[in-house]
């Protein structure tokens, strides 16, 4: 008892200190405010190729840095670039995987912008962006009309909430007091003028207690580019304006509020834009019978999920079509370059058109016009330099009058985490890449190397120490080896024996509060939830010591107790299940220790077998799953948005896709 007291309050003297030292150095160290402003859509070869008249942004290049041009994430659309930004992820880490995109853990669809989803924190779990880790290690921070700000249960101390027609945080307990139409459901007033916005912020920076980070998101010139073309003279004015009413107008605030040699002020883009044409379309109802399949995106990528038992169908099909202008990939086959396949949202097949092509459904209403339009697209894999972002910064800590070679939108994240004086979480960047334009340069900064190594690295996580370890890309948690977790000479915590029954590990963290927000009790008659499936499945490679322990391995252990009547899946409900305390007691004598009066029925039929990772990641043959619907879509545009992609929608909100298991 002594010695379990004496490892608890290591901990807590370890937690302690860590994070009164973070705070102190937050507080006591001066930071220079770091402002990240993000052009939504600004082709980087209009800058190149002085389409332009841009003298503010050539006044950034002389007094600070430029890059040509910056690699983006694939796909080259709004969301997942500006998630990347955030926290120094590829899509597939961080899980914002396209501006709409089919989460099969979920059976739910996530609608980018204005629906309720792009607002659930649930599809933003898997990251922590670097406004929210400032926050935590002391500091203060701001996001204006930032994509995915707000869907964190945290909000950064400066934040300009949208507006809502609806009630998002209801949707849940109410879904009939939810609006027809989630589409509308909540959006940023895109309406304010920029120079409002720009006032604003400089009222936070200038405030008692200051941001010491703010992401800014202004979201043109992508809509023009969209409607007229990036060779366009509707979108060359669009980028001379922002450069006068954003670019110069920030910098005259700044400077009237004698911040401008203060504030590390960046420039980036979400993305490029290419042209494309009416012309250069394909339509899968000319080869594919539309009701074997469900698009979750379309137009310059097609994101298609088989329904039960036709996935070969599918597939086969989709290769038969032998256009010169598409590339057709299963799941496991996408190219790792693109870093964007260990990823459940990541549909099992994946068409890639050429840029310049798009993909769509079917042929849209009222085609083909006499001369076929000419419009802008982005989206198109990271492949493509015309979907890359410009770069342009200033400031106390970067060099004058340097232009950087290429690098990627992931090493940012690194790079503002050590102007801000803060520990990044693990990421796909590297500071190395990007410290030839900074004054000072730090060799030995803890992030350095294009990939973290295979080493343990001790960090803060969820109020515990932790070890992680990641490989290539993919993190890998490994608490609790045969030696334990050690502290200096001190046994943190000791192995736990690999005789625990998976059935007694269930029972165990169902009856400790700090696990009830991944897996709970419904009602008192053995059933119960498993709410977040890959952290259970986590918690019980912890529990025996086996690493790299996933959801689908959990599964498969369960089945054994199906055939044995102790558990049982409940039916038309995913990741619900129910004990037989008899069969319990019956079989290995356990008494239950459950605090509220429990029946002990008999299962009835026995249970039944699950399919493996049903709750975790989409396998192609396993799911039988209805016709999809979905919602009418955000006005920031996606591709294809005006063809009928998707059946009409009668559900406010869940989608009525069905498992039966």
């Amino acid at each position: 008892m002594g010695r379990r007291f004496l490892c608890s309050l290591d901990m807590v003297v370890v937690w302690t200190v860590v994070v009164s030292f973070a705070t102190f150095v937050i507080a006591s160290s001066k930071v220079n405010p770091v402002l990240l402003v993000s052009i939504d859509g600004f082709a980087w070869q209009i800058i190149e190729g002085k389409l332009a008249n841009t003298p503010n942004l050539d006044y950034i290049a002389r007094t600070g840095v430029k890059s040509k041009c910056i690699r983006t994430v694939t796909p080259s659309f709004t969301w997942p670039n500006h998630h990347t930004y955030m926290t120094g992820l590829y899509p597939e880490s961080h899980g914002i995987v396209s501006n709409v995109f089919y989460d099969p853990l979920y059976n739910e669809l996530f609608i980018y912008e204005s629906d309720c989803s792009s607002y659930d924190p649930k599809f933003y779990n898997d990251s922590e962006p670097i406004w929210l880790t400032l926050e935590k290690q002391g500091g203060v921070s701001g996001a204006y009309f930032w994509p995915g700000s707000g869907g964190y249960e945290d909000r950064p101390t400066f934040f300009v909430k949208p507006i809502c027609n609806v009630n998002c945080e209801a949707k849940d307990r109410d879904v009939s007091a939810i609006n027809s139409s989630y589409s509308l459901g909540c959006t940023f007033n895109y309406s304010e003028p920029w120079h409002s916005r720009i006032n604003r912020i400089v009222q936070w920076l200038t405030s008692e207690n200051p941001p010491q980070f703010v992401a800014l998101y202004i979201e043109e010139p992508d809509f023009i580019g969209h409607e007229y073309g990036v060779n366009s003279e509707e979108y060359l004015h669009e980028i001379e304006r922002i450069d006068g009413e954003v670019v110069g107008y920030l910098l005259e605030s700044l400077r009237d509020s004698n911040l401008l040699d203060e504030v590390n002020l960046l420039f980036v883009t979400d993305h490029g834009i290419s042209n494309v044409s009416e012309a250069r379309q394909i339509y899968l109802d000319d080869y594919i019978d539309p009701s074997l399949y469900f698009l979750s995106e379309a137009g310059t990528s097609a994101h298609i999920w088989p329904l039960v038992g036709k996935y070969h169908e599918v597939y086969e099909a989709l290769t038969r079509i032998k256009h010169p202008h598409i590339k057709v990939y299963e799941k496991e086959d996408i190219p790792d370059i693109l870093h964007w396949k260990n990823n459940r949202r990541i549909p099992p097949i994946f068409v890639e058109p050429d840029l310049g092509w798009q993909m769509f459904r079917s042929v849209p209403e009222g085609f083909p016009n006499p001369v076929p339009l000419v419009y802008g697209a982005h989206g198109w894999p990271s492949i493509h330099r015309e979907m890359w972002s410009i770069f342009f910064a200033r400031g106390p800590a970067f060099r004058q009058g340097v232009e950087m070679g290429e690098f990627e939108t992931v090493d940012l994240y690194p790079l503002m985490c050590h102007l801000l004086g803060i520990n990044p979480h693990p990421n796909n960047g590297s500071l190395i890449n990007v410290e030839g334009m900074l004054k000072k340069t730090l060799r030995n900064d803890r992030n350095e190397g294009r990939k973290l190594t295979p080493a343990i690295q001790c960090v803060l996580w969820s109020g515990r120490m932790a070890l992680f370890v990641k490989s290539g890309d993919k993190f890998d948690y490994s608490f609790l080896r045969d030696e334990g977790v050690r502290y200096g000479n001190r046994v943190l915590f000791n192995k736990i024996p690999k005789t625990t029954k998976i059935f007694e590990f269930i029972l165990d963290i169902l009856s400790e509060p700090r696990y009830s927000s991944i897996i709970s009790w419904e009602g008192t008659n053995g059933q119960f939830a498993i709410i977040r499936p890959d952290d259970v499945a986590y918690l019980w490679g912890e529990r025996n010591g086996r690493r790299n322990m996933t959801y689908q391995k959990f599964s498969r252990a369960l089945r054994y107790y199906y055939h044995k009547k102790v558990l049982s899946k409940i039916r038309g409900r995913k990741c619900v299940y129910k004990f037989s305390f008899r069969e319990l007691e019956r079989q290995y004598g356990y008494q239950s220790k459950i605090p509220f009066p429990v029946t002990t029925e008999p299962i009835g039929n026995g249970g039944y077998e699950i399919p493996l990772a049903t709750c975790d990641h989409f396998q192609h043959p396993s799911f039988a799953v209805s016709s999809p619907v979905m919602v009418g879509m955000a006005p920031h545009d996606s591709q294809g948005l005006s063809h009928s992609l998707f059946y009409p929608n009668p559900n406010p909100y869940y989608l009525p896709y069905d498992f039966n298991f």
